[in-house]
């Protein structure tokens, strides 16, 4: 197979998607943080299919622990300290995809001085532990995410 079919077997799990129903969904979101209905719609139009070599670039990256380039040839992970730029890294604490620690290492590899982490979790005063796509499309993004980005870019402008 050139692609991985992703987009249109998540519009034929569409209509049955709520957040509690299917664990492998749980990996992408926190279910407490999405309404049922918007389970459905990211189901159905959020998800696009991969191509094989990205699903490869993937899979070798996580096996490795590293990010590399499709050709295997750059190492994203060996640069990170090359970063200096200001950077805001915000994590869910239930993202399964991109875990709090993952970010951390990424925070604590960069060598920028203007630096920032959040992690959107109940223990920092968020009303969820957030996931990985919650973090954008999540009932309470809007109030407790969104704001803090834009204040953030606000700041940096």
């Amino acid at each position: 197979f050139d692609r991985v079919p992703a987009g249109r077997l998540g519009g034929l799990s569409a209509p049955v998607a709520a957040p509690a129903r299917h664990p492998a969904q749980h990996l992408l979101w926190n279910p407490d943080n999405l309404k049922p209905a918007t389970a459905r719609r990211l189901t159905a139009h959020g998800t696009s299919d991969i191509s094989a070599a990205a699903f490869g670039q993937i899979a070798r990256s996580t096996a490795a622990r590293r990010l590399r380039s499709a050709d295997g040839a750059y190492d994203y992970t060996a640069h990170l300290p090359r970063i200096t730029a200001p950077l805001f890294l915000v994590a869910g604490a239930a993202d399964a995809l991109a875990p709090p620690g993952l970010l951390m290492q990424v925070f604590d590899a960069a060598r920028s001085t203007d630096k920032r982490i959040e992690v959107a979790a109940r223990a920092n005063g968020y009303r969820h532990d957030y996931g990985h796509l919650d973090l954008v499309v999540g009932d309470h993004a809007p109030q407790e995410v969104f704001g803090q980005v834009q204040a953030w870019i606000a700041a940096h402008d």
